[in-house]
């Protein structure tokens, strides 16, 4: 996995879509905080923020196969994020 750590984003998500778990582990970690602080700063309770958090990465993994390589992959996360269901309750 260390090697993996090089990769750029969008070399680690097509790993992740080649089967790759490693790939994702380090796309999480490079991006919990990220997506987490931009979540939290848009939604009134720490807790909803959480919640969407893992909802975010569970869209992912479901979407992984949508990704396209020309796209950087910190847009194509970042725009699931900004669908209106996602702050519709808040």
């Amino acid at each position: 996995m260390q090697g993996l750590e090089a990769s750029s984003d969008e070399e680690l998500m097509v790993l992740y879509q080649n089967g790759c778990g490693d790939a994702f582990s380090i796309l999480f970690r490079r991006f919990e905080q990220p997506v987490l602080g931009y979540l939290k700063s848009k939604l009134s309770k720490s807790e909803l923020a959480e919640e969407v958090f893992q909802d975010c990465f569970m869209k992912l993994h479901r979407s992984r196969f949508l990704y396209d390589t020309k796209y950087p992959f910190k847009a194509f996360l970042f725009t699931s994020l900004s669908q209106p269901a996602i702050f519709s309750s808040n």
